[in-house]
């Protein structure tokens, strides 16, 4: 397994009664050629002693049993449909890792990346922009509790609207200016736009409870103004980070914040705030 997973379990425990071994170790474990090319895209956990191999989800599972954690979800896990959604959850995540985490290493490869594989690729973007379009349409419904003369689903549509033009924007110029990483540039953009849209679900939950008891429209505006300066310092802190990971330039975070604030928030102010 690669070096990031095994720091996630010897820091939650689960590796006191395990050993892990780099990838180039495997085929003297008695591993099937089929299990050494799996390792990169999941983990395995091989018994010496019965030859027994669990791969990703299971051999998590194992692990907990082993080491008498989390009894309730070792025991649901076994039922065939959840251990079904669990295998494919952890495959989803373990085949896009170096998307959803991208590990410092300058953007440069390594032996443990996961394989590239199409089904899993776009299982995530169909996920990530899926929550996104959703959360983001709630978070423009929610506007309607201090804007009630106007269609609570236009008011969606036009924080869609306004979150898209901002996100077109900076496709549009990075696709120019980075044309070589552009693939990379992208996936981080989807991710860190999930982030922004996670921030203002609060926002949205606690919208309805400040229409009832009564807080003036203007003050609702202002709650609002704060979700979206919120969502954005979450979204420029996030790419700061990833891009600086992966190795892009140091100008590439704030460029893309720009094109995010130019493109995007004088249409949500105009459109959702002055109502207009």
């Amino acid at each position: 397994m690669c070096v990031g997973s095994v720091e996630v379990l010897r820091r939650r425990e689960l590796l006191e009664r395990a050993e892990a071994h780099p990838l180039d170790e495997a085929p003297g474990f008695g591993l099937s050629d089929e299990e050494c090319d799996a390792l990169r895209g999941e983990m395995i956990l091989h018994s010496r002693e019965t030859g027994e191999s669990l791969r990703g989800f299971d051999a998590i599972m194992k692990l907990l049993e082993l080491h008498d954690r989390m009894k309730l979800l070792v025991r649901v896990s076994a039922m065939p449909a959840l251990r079904t959604l669990g295998k494919a959850t952890y495959k989803l995540v373990s085949m896009n890792r170096r998307i959803i985490s991208p590990p410092n290493t300058g953007g440069v490869s390594c032996d443990c990346d996961p394989p590239f594989q199409l089904r899993w690729r776009v299982g995530l973007f169909l996920l990530v922009v899926g929550v996104a379009l959703v959360g983001t349409f709630l978070y423009g419904l929610s506007l309607w509790t201090y804007q009630r003369e106007r269609s609570a689903v236009f008011l969606g549509l036009e924080v869609l609207g306004a979150s898209g033009a901002g996100w077109f924007l900076g496709m549009a110029i990075f696709s120019a200016l980075l044309p070589y990483r552009f693939r990379a540039f992208f996936w981080q953009c989807l991710m860190v736009m999930v982030l922004g849209v996670a921030v203002l679900v609060p926002f949205a939950i606690v919208t309805p409870l400040l229409a009832l008891i009564g807080v003036p429209p203007l003050a609702c505006a202002v709650w609002h103004l704060a979700a979206m300066v919120s969502s954005s310092a979450v979204m420029l802190l996030a790419t700061l980070r990833r891009h600086r990971n992966l190795g892009f330039p140091r100008w590439t975070p704030w460029l893309w914040f720009g094109c995010l604030e130019v493109g995007g928030v004088p249409l949500f102010v105009v459109w959702n705030v002055l109502g207009f």
